[in-house]
């Protein structure tokens, strides 16, 4: 928060007596008590950009190094699929890739799609036609 003394002013805040000079601007915890116990003061910003930004989604596929999106994958075949379509629609980095779809196959059993289908004619290929 910040305010601008419309006067000038004195508060006791932190064990101590603050003198406020006429047109100076106060941040942070002094603005807020200012502000909420009637001092002569104009809010000028509520909550600043940048003091609060949203917490990380801890569901996004990270940015960063092949190393930090393979630790956020962590062996999750969903996971590393999200990494996977996320990966080669940008930075599409060979290496991240195949480690990937390598973890991928993994989980999944060679031959099957990411999705987990699974085979229904008992692993006989179909009759030719």
């Amino acid at each position: 928060m910040r305010v601008r003394a419309d006067e000038a002013t004195q508060a006791y805040w932190n064990y101590g007596i603050v003198k406020i000079a006429k047109d100076e601007i106060v941040e942070g915890g002094l603005a807020q008590y200012l502000a909420e116990t009637g001092s002569p003061v104009t809010v000028l910003e509520d909550e600043p950009a940048g003091d609060n930004p949203p917490p990380p989604d801890p569901d996004a596929v990270p940015d960063g190094s092949a190393e930090k999106v393979l630790e956020w994958v962590d062996g999750n075949p969903e996971k590393a699929l999200r990494a996977l379509e996320a990966e080669t629609a940008g930075k599409a980095r060979k290496g991240l890739i195949a480690s990937l779809e390598k973890l991928l196959e993994a989980a999944t059993g060679e031959g099957q799609p990411p999705g987990g289908e699974q085979d229904t004619n008992g692993g006989q290929q179909p009759p030719a036609e």
